[in-house]
């Protein structure tokens, strides 16, 4: 008897958390922070800074049981899509393949992972793994930042702001570009006080409200 439950014996299993540390090339991230999932693969797909050369991610990993489902299950799995997704775009352990990685990430989406739906809105945004669609761009920001994705925040308020795949608002673009800023993103700070030089101090005013109290409207 090695006193383990019964459920991991036989099976050379950890306990139901643990923790993985994987090292890779500079510039080549594919997995997933879980402290931190939106960054990680926003850096991954779309890299703007030098990354260190061994950059050590870790990955939360849930064991459920054949019969059941935990309460995370779906966040496990749209996770492990966006980190297959990772891998096909930076060319990680299989051939670079970024409509293969497009197509985990829609498949994540689908779970109603806010991250793995900005990914896609970014496919449709820049024109990498799908076709270049400002429209399905600001659709998929919008979905991404109501589930509290920041990056989808930010550019959901830019394409308001300049009225690229939908339709211009100056109220809604200080809004949310108001809640990036509110979670410390710097840049967005910086885009809405830029914004704000050009509304009143009325509107101002009504955005900063809404963007605390209210649900945007979509």
């Amino acid at each position: 008897m090695d006193g383990r439950p019964a459920r991991f014996k036989d099976r050379g299993s950890t306990p139901l958390a643990s923790t993985i540390f994987s090292a890779y090339p500079a510039g080549k991230v594919s997995c997933i922070n879980r402290e931190n999932p939106a960054i990680t693969a926003n850096q991954a797909m779309f890299p703007s800074k030098a990354i260190p050369s061994l950059a050590f991610l870790t990955i939360s990993c849930v064991v459920t049981s054949a019969t059941g489902c935990s309460s995370g299950t779906r966040q496990a799995t749209a996770q492990d899509l966006i980190r297959k997704g990772n891998r096909c775009y930076s060319g990680v352990w299989v051939p670079r393949d970024v409509e293969r990685a497009a197509e985990y990430y829609r498949k994540a989406a689908e779970y109603g992972d806010p991250d793995a739906q900005y990914l896609v809105g970014r496919c449709y945004d820049s024109g990498i793994g799908l076709p270049k669609n400002d429209s399905e761009a600001a659709a998929w920001y919008s979905r991404a930042a109501r589930g509290g994705n920041v990056e989808a925040q930010y550019r959901l308020g830019l394409a308001y702001e300049r009225g690229t795949g939908i339709g211009k608002n100056l109220l809604q673009a200080y809004l949310w570009l108001n809640r990036a800023a509110s979670s410390g993103m710097e840049k967005a700070a910086s885009s809405r006080d830029a914004l704000g030089c050009r509304m009143t101090p009325s509107e101002v005013t009504r955005a900063q409200r809404l963007s605390l109290t209210e649900e945007p409207k979509k």
